[in-house]
């Protein structure tokens, strides 16, 4: 008895345990969840290529230019198609209400040497004279029909183009259209590359600016805890004590306004990205100043005047505007095609018994315009000013982005210097706060110097940021100018 008491106390043990287990299973798996669906959980890190990468993919713009670019594909083909054979079938069935007649004149259509061998075969005489005699045939004219009630037509017609000039040529300018899409394509992904870096370089300057002031934040309150402990000692007055206590609540209102900014900056970057404002994402990385070679002004001015992307498109528009000359000049020449068809007809009076006869013929057909009002003159003299337009737009944009590269260029070299100042600068600013704070614990300094000395830091820190950040944003710029 008292062995079944203690199994039955085990057995009860084991399913407890076993409860217990089953529960922390649930707990977890709950926790799980609620971590999955925690804007934590679903924040996801985004560099500057992740940011370019989403925003091509997603931006509207860019998939209305892939739309053209296919568009522009298919009307190719659709173009090229002109130039293949085409193959018609037609077929009619057709019953007269009141049949078509056509006068006819038997005296002109007898001849005499008709009338001559009906007069041999005895069929007309007169008196037993043989000789013609028109008297004797039907004067005026009669009226009679070789249509039958009923008429059937099937025909299959082939048709090649052995020459035409506005077909050849139109094959070409939708080539060159399709070259011209392509251009503006990828101008416009240079754009929106832009656009996101300066967005997001936006986003890195301010959480950059937000550091800088939590920095001062720290540094305030890192002194307030030391005037306080100075205080308690009696080694400062009540007046120190409380001008520490309102620096340190000065900058509170600051530190939010950035916070502020962060999140606007950062829901621009989304918006640029078009992804939802509700998702949330860290962006990674900083404001990056990499020194470069940017004394040979020339270098990137020919680099922008061949790889420029707007020029480029200007150029592949020309090509377009160019053929349009030739799609112009062909009115001025024929159209020669060969053809051949092959028909099936049927005559009949009733719907029983029906005369059938096929057809066939090949042959060659040749058009040509000889006036037409001298359209196609002016049509030419037109599509040469817009080829001459075209190029004065060309050189017009490759003198200004010439202009704009050199001033970016000059604008790099001077943020450049700028950079080497400040960081010097924020050397002596950091030496100057270090050496206000160490007087002032030793008594030989005064607040005045450390509050002087931290904002001067943290001036000099946000000039150097300012100007990295200014760096980065032309050199993007820089970047898109010469097609990069």
């Amino acid at each position: 008895m008292k062995y079944k008491l203690e199994n039955h106390k085990n057995i009860k043990l084991k399913n407890m345990v076993k409860i217990k287990q089953t529960n922390n299973k649930i707990i977890l798996t709950v926790i799980a969840l609620l971590m999955m669906n925690s804007p934590l959980a679903a924040q996801r890190n985004i560099t500057l290529d992740d940011a370019i990468k989403i925003g091509i993919q997603n931006n509207s713009d860019l998939k209305q230019v892939k739309l053209d670019i296919d568009k522009a594909e298919a009307q190719v083909k659709e173009v090229f198609g002109n130039a293949l054979p085409t193959l018609d079938f037609s077929a009619n069935f057709a019953h007269a209400i009141k049949k078509q007649v056509m006068p006819i004149d038997f005296q002109a259509m007898l001849m005499e040497t008709v009338y001559g061998i009906l007069w041999g075969e005895g069929v007309v005489s007169e008196h037993g004279v043989m000789r013609p005699d028109p008297s004797k045939l039907p004067q005026g004219n009669n009226y009679a029909s070789l249509q039958l009630d009923n008429t059937v037509q099937a025909q299959l017609q082939l048709t090649q183009i052995l020459f035409n000039s506005a077909v050849f040529t139109g094959i070409s300018v939708s080539k060159d259209y399709v070259e011209v899409t392509k251009s503006q394509y990828r101008a416009k992904v240079a754009d929106v590359t832009m656009n996101i870096k300066n967005a997001f370089y936006a986003v890195l300057f301010t959480k950059e600016m937000l550091n800088i002031v939590n920095v001062s934040f720290e540094n305030a309150r890192a002194n307030l805890a030391n005037v306080t402990a100075l205080s308690n000692q009696g080694f400062v007055s009540e007046f120190t004590l409380l001008d520490a206590q309102v620096r340190v609540e000065n900058i509170k209102p600051t530190i939010k306004q950035l916070e502020n900014a962060v999140n606007s900056a950062t829901d621009g970057l989304k918006i640029l990205l078009n992804i939802s404002l509700n998702e949330s994402i860290e962006v990674v990385g900083n404001i990056a100043y990499t020194e470069e070679n940017l004394q040979d002004v020339n270098r990137f001015v020919n680099q922008a005047r061949n790889n420029n992307l707007n020029i480029n498109t200007l150029e592949q528009a020309i090509k377009l505007t160019q053929a349009s000359v030739g799609v112009s000049e062909s009115g001025y020449y024929p159209t020669i095609a060969a053809f051949a068809n092959y028909g099936y007809n049927a005559m009949s009076n009733t719907f029983k018994n029906w005369t059938t006869y096929p057809t066939s013929m090949v042959g060659l057909s040749f058009t040509m315009n000889l006036f037409k009002g001298l359209q196609t003159k002016y049509q030419v003299q037109r599509s040469k000013i817009e080829v001459i337009k075209a190029e004065e737009q060309i050189a017009f944009l490759k003198d200004a982005i010439a202009m704009q590269v050199r001033t970016n260029v000059n604008e790099l070299l001077r943020i450049k210097e700028d950079i080497e100042a400040q960081k010097r600068n924020v050397s002596v600013a950091e030496r100057a706060y270090s050496l206000a704070t160490v007087r002032f614990k030793e008594g030989v300094g005064s607040q005045l110097e450390i509050l002087n000395s931290d904002v001067a830091l943290r001036q000099a820190k946000t000039n150097l940021l300012e100007s990295e950040y200014n760096y980065v944003i032309s050199k993007a710029r820089l970047d898109n100018l010469l097609g990069q």
